[in-house]
């Protein structure tokens, strides 16, 4: 009977040569692909992350210390002026305890190590309202409203007072400074109301309330430390509690305040 063409069976010491080099290329091969993905997850650092350490309140020495000992890297992107702290980090991002990569950049913000002055505008004679608008828009904050009876024009500014003394129109002082206004109260237009302003940002609630004729005192929660957050904080509690019975212009408002995240 006649043998099939096109078919030879392997035997022998070619049997074992075929199969030894088929058992290297395999050998070779996985060494590649393990010895490939080991390479790679090395220059790409898979799975190897660091914690980013808290820099604010530290001076910008100290942070980029607290970088290159941690594995990242600072980035100064802009810096604001405060009189709190000066010179030192404001804020930052990603925030303290973010999971990132060794020598992620982390964006900081500066506050300002200068002294930035302005120039005391004269209100005497303004509104209550027109000199608040005249105070914010020099950089200056509101102190305490003082109403004299004595003078029958009620909410005209009588006098205008920097840490207890009277300040002359065209004096520098440092920028948010708080400036205290003496105005006239009649004793036929001396009474106001006290308006709801739970739930408001700190510094819309203090305008509110300034515009009603009243003094405000703000308590922060401990968890309220920089700028950023005060300015951001919510009116959780308010003493004495909103009401539509008349009070005297003048009285104390105190706010009670927390970051917006705890309110969700």
């Amino acid at each position: 009977m006649a043998k099939k063409k096109g078919y030879k069976k392997i035997t022998g010491w070619k049997w074992f040569w075929v199969v030894g080099n088929l058992t290297i290329a395999l050998i070779v091969f996985l060494i590649i692909w393990f010895g490939s993905g080991s390479v790679l997850e090395s220059i790409t650092r898979h799975g190897e992350t660091l914690e980013v350490p808290d820099f604010q309140g530290k001076t910008l020495e100290e942070a980029e210390k607290l970088a290159s000992d941690a594995g990242v890297r600072l980035q100064v992107t802009d810096s604001i002026y405060v009189k709190e702290r000066r010179g030192t980090v404001d804020r930052q991002d990603p925030m303290p305890g973010s999971k990132v990569k060794k020598d992620r950049k982390i964006r900081v913000v500066m506050r300002a190590k200068g002294i930035r002055k302005v120039v005391v505008p004269n209100l005497v004679g303004y509104s209550t309202r027109q000199a608040l608008a005249e105070l914010g828009s020099r950089g200056l904050l509101v102190g305490t409203i003082i109403y004299d009876d004595k003078v029958p024009t009620s909410n005209n500014v009588l006098e205008q007072r920097y840490r207890g003394r009277e300040i002359m129109p065209g004096d520098s002082v440092e920028a948010e400074s708080t400036i205290d206004l003496v105005v006239g109260l009649s004793s036929e237009d001396c009474e106001t109301r006290i308006p709801d302003v739970t739930g408001k940002k700190g510094t819309e609630a203090v305008r509110l309330l300034h515009n009603y004729y009243l003094n405000v005192r703000c308590k922060y929660d401990r968890e309220v430390n920089t700028s950023e957050e005060r300015a951001n904080a919510v009116v959780y509690k308010q003493t004495p509690a909103p009401s539509d019975l008349p009070v005297q212009m003048g009285i104390d408002v105190t706010l009670y305040l927390r970051n917006e995240a705890s309110e969700k």
